[in-house]
């Protein structure tokens, strides 16, 4: 597990990766006392020829008993990350998730699933959800095991 600590307008930000060892990816990251892990999990899904885009990242929030607030913000979370992640137009060379079979009838693309876990919240979930979101994403793409 790596750490990097550093501090910005007085608040310390402590990261860490791969905190949770039997997941693809992982990452805990901690700002003042606000802390959300991470965990990351792929798994190969058929395309289903509706139209509509597969949504390639899913995004699940869950709290700790330490925190067990319900607010709009934090409801917010999930659905602000898929949006941001899953949009065509930022991320749009997602066709390199996408397989097909020889004859070109099957098509398989990786899902990846986010599951964050709010440890615990002063202030700042929002933030440091998505902060450990990317860490998580990241340590994926260039650390495969």
């Amino acid at each position: 597990m790596s750490k990097l600590v550093f501090t910005t307008k007085g608040k310390e930000h402590i990261i860490k990766k791969n905190v949770i060892h039997n997941l693809q990816s992982s990452a805990s990251y901690r700002i003042g006392n606000t802390q959300v892990v991470c965990g990351i999990s792929t798994e190969i899904v058929q395309m289903i020829q509706d139209g509509k885009e597969p949504q390639h990242i899913e995004v699940e929030i869950k709290r700790s008993g330490l925190n067990e607030d319900k607010s709009a913000m934090i409801e917010s979370i999930q659905k602000w990350i898929e949006e941001v992640l899953n949009d065509k137009d930022l991320f749009g060379n997602r066709e390199k998730f996408i397989v097909s079979t020889e004859d070109k009838e099957t098509s398989f693309y990786q899902k990846i699933r986010l599951v964050n876990y709010i440890i615990d919240d002063d202030g700042s979930v929002f933030d440091v959800a998505i902060l450990a979101s990317i860490t998580a994403l990241l340590t994926r793409l260039f650390n495969k095991k």
